[in-house]
């Protein structure tokens, strides 16, 4: 793996803002060679890493998959080197360069990878929880065997998720169009009718001497209903008519 491994990397700058960037990326680039022979592969790949967000440079790319490549991580590795291989100004490092693709063909065979589309340019792309580019994304994205969670999301727009399933050596396509949100304010809940109440009868509050006039009319009206009361009048009315006819006979 060492022989592969670029060495420091020589630049002419033009300006002092630019010669100080280069400083510090072909200072990092070769602490993380160092540290690369020293087989302290985590250590490297942070110094490499570091010294490609100072310096995008291509190259970089190269140590920075034979790193990946050496903790194990495929996906990661085979990244790097597609990036490689695609933004490498052609023409130069021939021999590595073709070095470089078999070790992606060998890569691919044991993993998988899919090719992400989506109609809006911008869109966060997130492969198992991790941010991985946006769209348009330019390389596929590798994978491990098994399933992975894909979101595709956008400001506005409803976010795409779904699990994929990678495969050795297979590559997807997939297509994403991202609905816009409704952003219309919800209708307020029409509130239940109120249940009619009822009309209350008015109580007339009496004085005491209306109540008891009141009841003694009741009283009367209820006893002048009854057949017996006025059978009992027709028998005393009777009565005082036969007294005052004998009384007036006698006299």
């Amino acid at each position: 793996r060492t022989v592969l491994l670029l060495g420091v990397l020589v630049v002419c700058a033009g300006g002092t803002a630019q010669a100080n960037e280069h400083d510090v990326s072909r200072n990092l680039f070769r602490s993380g060679i160092k540290l690369f022979e020293q087989k302290d592969y985590a250590g490297a790949l942070k110094q490499f890493s570091a010294a490609y967000d100072a310096r995008p440079d291509a190259r970089i790319l190269l140590n920075i998959g034979l790193t990946q490549e050496a903790l194990g991580d495929a996906p990661g590795a085979a990244g790097s080197f597609h990036r490689f291989l695609a933004t490498l100004e052609q023409g130069k490092y021939v021999r590595r360069r073709e070095v470089v693709r078999k070790k992606l063909d060998g890569l691919k065979a044991r993993i998988g990878s899919v090719m992400v589309a989506c109609d809006m340019e911008g869109a966060s792309v997130n492969l198992d929880g991790a941010e991985v580019g946006r769209t348009p994304l330019t390389l596929p994205l590798y994978m491990d065997p098994g399933p992975h969670e894909l979101k595709v999301s956008a400001d506005g727009r409803k976010p795409h998720t779904e699990t994929i399933t990678a495969s050795p050596g297979k590559h997807d396509e997939l297509s994403v169009t991202l609905s816009p949100l409704d952003l219309r304010p919800e209708a307020a809940p029409v509130p239940a009718p109120a249940p009619e109440e009822k009309a209350s009868t008015p109580v007339i509050v009496e004085s005491k001497q209306e109540q008891v006039a009141t009841e003694v009319a009741r009283s009367s009206t209820r006893i002048y209903k009854k057949w017996w009361f006025w059978t009992a009048v027709g028998v005393v009315v009777a009565g005082a008519t036969t007294g005052a006819v004998l009384g007036t006979q006698l006299g």
